[in-house]
């Protein structure tokens, strides 16, 4: 057994083999390691004090963020984008 389904394993067992952020049922193949500070950040990416198993697609939405503020910030320049491109829309 590879040393990264030895973690997915002992992640999903420490969970309850669900998802930890929307709570959703696991199986090995489905779940995705997430670092909870990310690997960019400095995160440790072998311990598993760092890693939780979580679905796809919530370890998607996480992304890279380690912390609310920095949801906050990317949240208000997704808005501006948002704001240009339904101006640009209204003036073509």
């Amino acid at each position: 057994m590879s040393n990264k389904i030895h973690k997915k394993n002992q992640c999903l067992k420490r969970q309850g083999h669900k998802c930890l952020y929307c709570e959703c049922e696991l199986t090995l193949a489905m779940t995705t390691l997430d670092h909870v500070i990310p690997k960019s950040k400095g995160g440790d990416k072998n311990s598993l004090k760092n890693l939780v198993a979580s679905c796809i697609k919530c370890n998607l939405i996480k992304a890279n963020f380690a912390t609310e503020a920095e949801v906050d910030e990317y949240a208000e320049k997704v808005k501006v984008m948002i704001r240009k491109a339904q101006e640009f829309l209204k003036n073509k």
